[in-house]
């Protein structure tokens, strides 16, 4: 008696008449739901987010894994919302990648595990009024309000919040500052790289900086060790060719002049 192998189509279909391929099924479908709902949902929350610090916000696209948890956005601009003619950019991110835990999210607390900022450049721009659009947006221009004193008991209850686990990295930061209040004006602009791990209250912070005119090179590090009430941190700094000239608006504020040729230390 011979026996027939079984047809790859009735195979499949018995799997997913069973219980566990029902279940596997119905999974499918909610995680494809969910992808579209938020497809639909971040640049909905991304623009309303936008809209309230007086801002526009656009990006050329943009990715979603559910499976992998990640999250990504390319060429992402932000503008200050005007009635007339677009305004210029104060922020330019070509890629911005977010992973998050997984397992955390399941349980509640939604944690970012993994952050990458690439291409991002930060404009400054502060008028002869000293206005300057950042104010609005990060709400500095708000008067903070009067909280009562706290008692002893409140005092003694306080816990410092640990910082999450999470590993960050920032390439090709831009910072550009054109601040028209000071005498003379101001034009400054820093280029950074930086990286970051924290874990169980423990990280470290390693940057590169350069800024053109007015730093040649530096290296920034800070360890960094937290627990409920207490916090410790260690920097080191080492820089060459700093020349603060370029600087004297700022400089002239405090009453300082920069003369002398450009420093270096650590």
């Amino acid at each position: 008696m011979s026996h027939e192998p079984i047809p790859r189509a009735s195979a499949l279909r018995r799997a997913l008449d069973s219980k566990l391929g029902r279940r596997l099924v119905r999974v499918a479908l909610v995680l494809a739901v969910l992808r579209v709902l938020l497809a639909l949902a971040i640049p909905i929350a991304l623009s309303l987010a936008a809209r309230s610090r007086g801002l526009v916000c656009e990006y050329e696209s943009s990715s979603l894994s559910l499976l992998r948890s990640r999250f990504e956005l390319n060429e992402l601009t932000l503008r200050p919302r005007t009635d007339g003619e677009p305004a210029a950019p104060i922020l330019r991110v070509g890629r911005f990648h977010v992973d998050v835990d997984l397992t955390s999210t399941l349980l509640g607390t939604p944690r970012v595990s993994r952050l990458e900022l690439d291409a991002c450049e930060l404009v400054v721009d502060i008028d002869a009024r000293g206005t300057c659009v950042w104010t609005s947006v990060l709400g500095l221009d708000r008067p903070s309000p009067i909280g009562e004193p706290q008692s002893d008991a409140e005092r003694e209850a306080f816990e410092l919040p640990l910082p999450p686990d999470v590993r960050a990295q920032l390439t090709r930061l831009r910072l550009r500052v054109r601040d028209a209040s000071s005498t003379p004006p101001v034009e400054f602009e820093l280029v950074a790289d930086a990286r970051a791990e924290l874990a169980a209250g423990r990280g470290e912070l390693v940057a590169w900086l350069h800024a053109p005119n007015t730093l040649a090179s530096a290296r920034m590090e800070l360890q960094l060790a937290a627990a409920r009430e207490t916090a410790a941190a260690e920097t080191e700094v080492s820089f060459s060719g700093f020349d603060a000239r370029p600087l004297q608006g700022w400089l002239a504020r405090a009453g300082l002049e920069a003369v002398g040729e450009p420093l270096a230390g650590s």
